[in-house]
C-alpha cells in the first residue's frame, strides 16, 4: 500500500511543481522524488541554508522582488552588488529596449556574483566546475557538504546580521 501512496505521490508531485514558476531552480536541481543527501550529511544549519535556496524560500532580490505592491518592477530584482541600488536610475535604465539586468537569483549569486568570488576561490576545482556546468550536482552526496558549506556561507555574507 504503501509503494502505491509513494508512487502517486511521486506522480503528483512530478506534475505540480512545473506549473510553479517560482520552482525554477528548484526544478533545475530536482530531478527525482526522494530524499536528498543534504538533509542528512550537514548540520542543521547548512541543512535549512540549502533547502532555503533550493526551494526559494529565501531574501536574494529574485524573490524579494515577486512581493508587496511594486512586484511587476523587474528592477527590484536586481544584484545590489553588480547594479546601482538607485531606484530612479534602475526605472530610466529598464525603460531602454538594451536593458539586461543583472539579477540576483540563486544561479548568479552561486556562479558569477563578485560579492562572493572569495567563496567560490576557496572551493575545490571540481566543485567550481560542477557549479558551472551542472549545478545540481553540487547536490549529489560526494560534493553536498562542501557545497552546503559555501551556500551558508554566502547567505552570512549576504545577510550578515541573520544567524
Amino acid at each position: 500500500i504503501s509503494s502505491g501512496i509513494n508512487a502517486e505521490y511521486g506522480d503528483i508531485w512530478e506534475s505540480e511543481r512545473w506549473n510553479n514558476r517560482k520552482l525554477g531552480f528548484y526544478n533545475a536541481v530536482k530531478h527525482s522524488f526522494g530524499i536528498e543527501p543534504y538533509l542528512q550529511v550537514t548540520t542543521y544549519k547548512e541543512c535549512r541554508r540549502t533547502a532555503q535556496l533550493r526551494t526559494s524560500g529565501h531574501q536574494l532580490a529574485v524573490e524579494k522582488g515577486r512581493h508587496g505592491s511594486n512586484r511587476n518592477h523587474p528592477y527590484l530584482r536586481v544584484c545590489k552588488f553588480c547594479c546601482t541600488e538607485d531606484q530612479e536610475t534602475l526605472r530610466m535604465l529598464f525603460e531602454l529596449p538594451f536593458m539586461d539586468p543583472i539579477v540576483e537569483d540563486e544561479i548568479h549569486v552561486l556562479r558569477t556574483c563578485p560579492q562572493y568570488h572569495a567563496l567560490r576561490y576557496l572551493l575545490p576545482d571540481h566543485l567550481k566546475t560542477a557549479i558551472f556546468s551542472d549545478v545540481s550536482s553540487i547536490f549529489q552526496l560526494d560534493n553536498v557538504k562542501r557545497s552546503s558549506l559555501y551556500i551558508t556561507k554566502i547567505f552570512k555574507v549576504r545577510f550578515p546580521k541573520k544567524d
